[in-house]
């Protein structure tokens, strides 16, 4: 399937950090399968918006409105489309465990987008947003 997706137009790539290297198509075709959830929207708004900058899930539920769990179940999915699509369960957003902190906190999950992923995001949302018009 992955080669159905990554055509010779849509040649450039990027090389998402401890996930694999994703394409604009990509991107595309996750979101075609996830655009019904909430957690995953708010994952990539958020995200996205902060390109290159570390985003905590804590952050990520302030925005979905979810509970810890059925965010994570959302994050899950994104994993389980992927390798659907794919063959690999890589993310479009970097993800890492964080460390607990000083006081004794619970270590949070950690997401990044890069700026070129962002810019993709970007451009999917002002042509859907343009279409419902």
């Amino acid at each position: 399937m992955l080669d159905d997706i990554d055509g010779v137009n849509d040649a450039i790539a990027v090389q998402v950090p401890r996930e694999g290297r994703y394409t604009r198509p990509m991107l595309v075709a996750l979101w075609d399968q996830l655009r019904n959830l909430p957690g995953v929207l708010a994952l990539f708004v958020t995200t996205t918006d902060r390109p290159n900058q570390v985003v905590r899930f804590s952050e990520i539920l302030a925005v979905s409105g979810l509970d810890a769990v059925q965010q994570g179940n959302e994050h899950a999915r994104i994993s389980r489309v992927s390798k659907t699509l794919f063959g690999e369960g890589m993310w479009p957003i970097e993800k890492w465990q964080g460390s607990p902190g000083k006081n004794g906190e619970k270590a949070e999950m950690l997401y990044r987008a890069g700026s070129t992923v962002s810019e993709w995001w970007r451009e999917i949302q002002a042509n859907e947003s343009a279409q419902t018009r």
